[in-house]
């Protein structure tokens, strides 16, 4: 019977659109805010206190970009940066805790999400990378110890955690890997003897449940379907080839984003879901909805939920 691995090929020491890997391993990566400012301004004032919530800056008659301010302190929690027509997202960044940082960057390839880079742990620095396809999750690195410095690899199928490699002791090897079947852990093989091969696998304990599926864009994932029986998940495989993957707390992979709090801002028919990476700041629970100078319909809501933060 034909063995099935569920893992996505990633390389490392490439450069992959973001910063280079070797970068990644070895220096702190800050996250900083983007300019939203020149050229004309068009303001919106959702919760009709006086003061502007959205401001939209545009250079020849089309907007360059957005800035709104979620929770109303005067301090803009979402800023949005668009392509040459005014209309696609190109980039934006967001203030998941409110206060006054960036958190995340996202990086838009024809309107869709390409890549994204988080602070889960609200210290300034990138410690987190993902890589999307479509709406799914594709990849991810995390730097679980040191500031800023990958040791965690994670590799997704549709959206579900395929494999986890872990550098244990940061000496740039991995020592672990978790092997998942249907997004639950079925075994992790480890390296005890430091020759970079899996020698020792210990299955994983019955009751362990299917881990969430993480999309890029905050789409609600079903939960994986159950592998098949009768041989499709062979106990028997062998040792994957070294990979590159996504994300990991102390060895219990977690969704990067909180499927329980959301904020969604829609302007001139472009929904963006914003999520709270597990802070009680959040945004009036009352919708309210306006229209902007230009005509465009505006609403802010928040579900009101917060579930955890992923980042601990």
């Amino acid at each position: 019977m034909a063995t099935l691995l569920l893992m996505v090929a990633c390389n490392r020491g490439e450069h992959d659109g973001t910063t280079a890997a070797d970068s990644r391993r070895n220096e702190p990566q800050p996250i900083t805010r983007k300019d939203c400012t020149g050229g004309g301004a068009q303001t919106v004032d959702v919760n009709n206190d006086g003061k502007p919530d959205i401001t939209h800056r545009t250079d020849g008659g089309k907007r360059s970009c957005s800035e709104v301010d979620l929770n109303f302190d005067g301090r803009p929690d979402l800023q949005r940066f668009y392509e040459k027509d005014g209309t696609t997202v190109a980039f934006e960044q967001h203030d998941f805790d409110f206060d006054g940082r960036v958190d995340d960057n996202a990086y838009y390839k024809a309107g869709k999400v390409e890549r994204k880079e988080l602070d889960t742990n609200f210290d300034g620095l990138i410690d987190t990378w993902m890589w999307c396809k479509g709406p799914l999750v594709e990849k991810a690195e995390r730097a679980r110890r040191k500031p800023g410095r990958v040791d965690t690899w994670e590799s997704y199928q549709n959206g579900a955690l395929a494999e986890v490699q872990y550098d244990e002791n940061n000496d740039g090897n991995v020592e672990k890997w978790d092997v998942y079947a249907g997004g639950a852990l079925k075994e992790t093989r480890i390296d005890t003897n430091g020759d970079g091969k899996a020698d020792r696998t210990d299955p994983a304990e019955s009751g362990d449940n299917s881990d969430e599926r993480v999309s890029c864009d905050g789409t609600t994932l079903p939960p994986e379907a159950p592998p098949p029986t009768g041989g499709a998940w062979d106990n028997n495989a062998p040792t994957p080839p070294t990979t590159t993957g996504a994300v990991s707390d102390a060895g219990v992979p977690r969704a990067l984003y909180d499927a329980g709090s959301q904020i969604v801002i829609r302007d001139a028919g472009t929904l963006a879901p914003i999520y709270d990476a597990g802070t009680s700041a959040k945004a009036p629970t009352a919708p309210v909805t306006t229209t902007n100078a230009v005509g465009s319909t505006v609403a802010v809501k928040d579900a009101g939920v917060v579930k955890g933060d992923a980042g601990k």
